[in-house]
């Protein structure tokens, strides 16, 4: 396969996703609109796989890096925040 390195990797990228995904949901640390659209883009993904474009694929595994890197960076747990909402503490 002439783009072997790119498939594999955006496999590998699938498999860690997965897991990420089932412990956002346990614990959950995303909120659902954020998780429908990264299982959305990761169906896209896979689907460019079986159709056989590597490379877009790998485009598309960028764009959900940033995307969740952003997520994540909003979502950041902040223990003052979570004293003010369990206590009424006032910073």
């Amino acid at each position: 396969m002439k783009y072997a390195n790119e498939t594999e990797m955006v496999e590998g990228f699938l498999i860690d996703l997965d897991n990420d995904i089932l412990d956002w949901e346990f614990e959950g640390e995303m909120p659902f609109h954020q998780l429908d659209k990264i299982k959305t883009t990761r169906e896209e993904i896979k689907s460019l796989l079986r159709r056989r474009y590597p490379l877009k694929a790998k485009k598309k595994v960028k764009d959900l890096e940033s995307f969740i890197y952003n997520c994540n960076r909003h979502n950041s747990y902040n223990y003052f925040d979570e004293l003010q909402r369990e206590y009424g503490y006032q910073y």
